[in-house]
């Protein structure tokens, strides 16, 4: 498995239009596709396949915000993620992310993944004309080496 830029928009809409995916990306104002891929997207390979893509949008020179969009479960999940993250790390200090309340998979990867809960966004994403909260994770780079540490 590795992770490389990904500038194909073909194959970012395919996977965030993916019926596994699609209903925990999107809230009820956005299209779901994108337009160009000039923003920081992040694809994970695995035999030439693309198997996930990571956004990554910078706050500024010290915080990253994370979006995910991973085709893979379980384990293979783990491993992209460590994989970003050791990306993210060489880059910034801080990594952010916000996950639905209704998204298991992503709170569950979050967590184990090292991500602390920081708070909560509260109704802050409508879907389906629910107002939902959003959970939002950080890691610090302090965090991730003592991570790295012990393993």
């Amino acid at each position: 498995m590795e992770l490389r830029r990904c500038t194909d928009v073909a194959v970012i809409n395919a996977i965030l239009q993916c019926p596994l995916i699609a209903p925990m990306l999107n809230d009820d104002y956005s299209s779901g596709t994108i337009e160009s891929a000039d923003a920081d997207w992040m694809g994970v390979y695995e035999g030439g396949q693309c198997l996930g893509v990571f956004l990554l949008v910078p706050h500024n020179g010290v915080t990253v915000e994370l979006h995910t969009a991973l085709l893979i479960g379980g384990a293979q999940a783990l491993q992209a993620g460590r994989l970003l993250l050791a990306h993210i790390f060489t880059h910034w200090r801080k990594v952010v992310t916000q996950v639905t309340t209704d998204n298991r998979a992503a709170l569950l990867m979050a967590r184990r993944s090292g991500f602390t809960q920081e708070g909560i966004n509260r109704a802050s994403l409508q879907r389906g004309g629910v107002l939902l909260d959003q959970i939002v994770f950080g890691m610090t780079q302090g965090e991730y080496l003592c991570q790295q540490q012990q393993q």
